[in-house]
């Protein structure tokens, strides 16, 4: 069965490692990794990238890396739309238990997580590290995004960040406000088995934003909540 490559939602385009997903090039390395495409490839690689403008900028990066890199190297990137992001996994789902799983996904890190359960995410260490197929720029990369492709339980680099949004938290004050006392709730999607990892990695960022709360409402902040994507409800 072929393996994964994923894609995640976070940052700068990586096309040029989705040959890694593949079985089809015979040639490898000592370490067992492909670094030698020796006929054409084909590249299935799925995304949930809708606004209009992003698509004609996913559009151009995968025309301009298939007229490139790709056409040097006989590899053509396919895309394809598979709706929202909870779309995307539950397809991405049904067509590992199929076998068809896609070479390349796009996916937020909880996601990834959940892929790694079975043995189709590719470890990508070896390939950004090879002296012949490496990512020389790997560390251009921020850091911060750097360390989202592998902060998950099993060791390895398991993703690439490709695309940035900004997250905004809209809440209703009367909600959130108990006789005269504020709560403060920052909803996360970090990938974390348990609570203690997130409470650590945001202790100090909520505390500023507790700080900021009361000097703007002039209330004094009675409760401070993370609500995890995968751990729900975590309080400080």
């Amino acid at each position: 069965m072929k393996k994964m490559t994923c894609l995640l939602l976070a940052g700068t385009a990586a096309l040029s490692l989705a040959a890694c997903g593949s079985e089809s090039a015979p040639s490898q390395t000592s370490d067992g990794i492909v670094t030698k495409i020796t006929k054409p490839v084909e590249l299935q690689f799925w995304h949930s990238i809708s606004n209009p403008v992003h698509a004609e900028v996913l559009d151009k990066l995968i025309a301009q890396f298939n007229d490139t890199v790709g056409k040097e190297k006989q590899i053509t990137v396919t895309a394809t739309f598979n709706g929202s992001s909870s779309d995307l996994y539950s397809n991405v789902i049904a067509a590992i238990k199929a076998e068809t799983a896609p070479d390349v996904t796009l996916a937020l890190r909880p996601y990834v997580a959940d892929y790694l359960q079975t043995d189709l995410v590719v470890d990508l260490t070896p390939y950004i590290q090879d002296e012949t197929v490496g990512m020389s720029d790997y560390e251009d990369i921020f850091e911060g995004l750097r360390n989202g492709g592998t902060t998950y339980a099993k060791e390895g680099t398991y993703s690439l960040p490709i695309h940035s949004y900004s997250e905004v938290l809209y809440y209703n004050t009367a909600f959130f406000e108990e006789n005269g006392e504020l709560i403060l709730v920052d909803y996360k999607t970090d990938y974390a088995e348990q609570e203690e990892t997130l409470i650590e990695r945001y202790k100090l960022q909520l505390d500023y934003y507790r700080r900021a709360l009361m000097q703007m409402e002039n209330k004094p902040v009675k409760e401070t909540l993370i609500y995890s994507f995968r751990l729900g409800e975590i309080k400080l």
